[in-house]
């Protein structure tokens, strides 16, 4: 099996961190101090019902920024070019900042455009012109 070249991303450690604290909270409450669970897991069931729909477009901006930083279709300093499926905006820029929520693409006229991960991961086309060819137009 082919390893990763690159390391796991540090909120993947931080949550799998919050998640192993958590689970060994509630097992040294059980075990240990002999408390009853089944009101903390039905608590905290109905609290990250809540919380996720209150925060689903933010969990989804947050799990797309994984999935493009662990893939890697662009990387800072990449010519890009991004449209809308089935439309004739298009939007060409450098790629300045690949963070969790979002990619900031710097256009040919020096204006800044955010533009969400989980806008980019379901419904746009990306055409790198920079991977794999190390030549640009002002170079052909």
């Amino acid at each position: 099996m082919d390893k990763l070249k690159t390391q796991a991303p540090k909120i993947l450690k931080n949550l799998s961190l919050v998640l192993l604290l958590i689970i060994t909270a509630t097992c040294i409450a059980g075990i240990v101090f002999k408390q009853p669970l089944i009101g903390f897991w039905a608590t905290s069931s109905a609290t990250a019902l809540v919380v996720g729909f209150a925060l689903r477009n933010m969990i989804l901006d947050l799990f797309s920024g994984i999935a493009i930083n662990i893939e890697k279709p662009y990387s800072i300093g990449d010519w890009i070019e991004i449209h809308q499926n089935m439309s004739s905006e298009k939007v060409i820029g450098k790629v300045e900042e690949i963070s969790w929520r979002a990619t900031h693409l710097r256009t040919e006229d020096n204006t800044v455009i955010v533009i969400p991960n989980s806008v980019i991961s379901t419904r746009v086309m990306i055409r790198n012109f920079w991977q794999d060819n190390l030549e640009t137009r002002f170079e052909l």
